[in-house]
C-alpha cells in the first residue's frame, strides 16, 4: 500500500508535521506517512519502523479519513481522581467509626459492594472496577483478610459438643490444648 496520490503540498505538510512533532509516537506515525509518500512499500515501512502491518494500515486509514490531525497523540494526562482528598478523609473516618448497620445497610462489616453503594449515594461517584474500592479501603487503613474455610457439612452443634467432651477428658492431665479449625 503506497500513498502515491498525494500532492506536493500534502507531502510538505507531512514533512512539517514530522519535524514539529514532539511526542515520539506521533513522530513515528508522520514518518510512516512520509516514507509511504516517498514510494516505500508497505512491508518496508513496517519493517523499518518496527510496527505491524495492521498498525500501519490503521494509520493510513485514519490519515485518509481525518488527515494529519487524526494521527496526533490524544493521551490525556493529569489527575483523574473522582473523590477529593477531603472526601477520602471523611470516607476513612466513616469506615473506621461506623458499621454499615449504622449507615442504613445490612451487615456488620463493610464490603466492596456496600462501599460502592454508599459512595454512589453520598458523593454521586461510581468507579469502574472493584479494585478502586479496595484502594479506598486501603487508604482508610484497612487490609483484606479471607475468612477461614469451614467444611460445608460441618455441624456447629456437634463441633461444640466435641470440644466440650475434649475439655472434660483432658481437664486433669495438665496438657495445654490448642484448637486448629
Amino acid at each position: 500500500m503506497r500513498i502515491n496520490a498525494l500532492s506536493l503540498e500534502e507531502k510538505k505538510k507531512i514533512q512539517i508535521a514530522y519535524r514539529r512533532a514532539r511526542h515520539p509516537t506521533e513522530k513515528v506515525r508522520y514518518l510512516a506517512l512520509k516514507l509511504l509518500s516517498q514510494g516505500y512499500f508497505h512491508k518496508e515501512v513496517s519493517r523499518i519502523l518496527g510496527v505491524s502491518d495492521a498498525t500501519l494500515r490503521d494509520w493510513v486509514t485514519v490519515y485518509n479519513q481525518a488527515g494529519l490531525e487524526g494521527l496526533r497523540e490524544k493521551r490525556v494526562t493529569g489527575n483523574h481522581r473522582k473523590l477529593s482528598v477531603k472526601q477520602k478523609e471523611q470516607l476513612g473516618k466513616l469506615l473506621r467509626e461506623k458499621a454499615p448497620e449504622q449507615c442504613g445497610y445490612s451487615g456488620k462489616y463493610w464490603t466492596v459492594k456496600l462501599l460502592q453503594e454508599w459512595v454512589q449515594k453520598e458523593y454521586g461517584v461510581s468507579y469502574q472496577s472493584d479494585q478502586s474500592y479496595r484502594n479506598l479501603f486501603q487508604e482508610a487503613g484497612f487490609s483484606f483478610h479471607k475468612p477461614e474455610k469451614v467444611h460445608q457439612n460441618q455441624d456447629p452443634h456437634r463441633r461444640q459438643r466435641f470440644e466440650e467432651q475434649l475439655k472434660k477428658n483432658f481437664r486433669n492431665t495438665g496438657e495445654k490444648m490448642v484448637w486448629y479449625w
